[in-house]
């Protein structure tokens, strides 16, 4: 991973001599919350980022480079933490299925997402109606 917001925000504050407080001022935010940003607990949002750009008076192609690599390789890396604890879960076909979801056009998707909710709501593939139909023959048997 290149370099984070964080990292990118605190060298420029360095730079430019701007404190926390101060870009917080700037912003109309509290300290903690830039604080939060500059150590990477918190990523900002794309227009508070175009706000931190325009308040630290740097230059935005670079900085907006610096936000699109860093937020695509957290979805990088948080869809792979998830593919590896899908596959831990519930076995490689599952994992499988949503690397094959993963390539599906937005239409796709939906189709997908539809007919997925169309099966969940079916009696046969609906737990509660399990349940039901296994307590039923309970009753009856007893």
């Amino acid at each position: 991973m290149g370099i984070t917001t964080g990292q990118f925000m605190k060298q420029t504050m360095k730079a430019h001599k701007i404190t926390q407080q101060e870009l917080a001022n700037k912003l109309g935010l509290g300290r903690s919350t830039v604080g939060m940003y500059v150590s990477d607990n918190a990523i900002p949002s794309e227009d508070t980022w175009d706000k931190i750009i325009e308040a630290l008076g740097i230059n935005k192609a670079e900085a907006t480079k610096v936000y699109s690599d860093y937020c695509l390789a957290l979805r990088c890396e948080k869809r792979t933490a998830a593919k590896v604890a899908v596959k831990e879960e519930y076995g490689s076909t599952i994992a499988e299925l949503l690397d094959k979801a993963d390539r599906l056009t937005n239409e796709g998707l939906k189709k997908l997402l539809d007919r997925a909710e169309e099966l969940l709501n079916h009696p046969l593939y609906n737990e509660e109606y399990r349940e039901y139909l296994a307590n039923t023959w309970k009753d009856r048997e007893a």
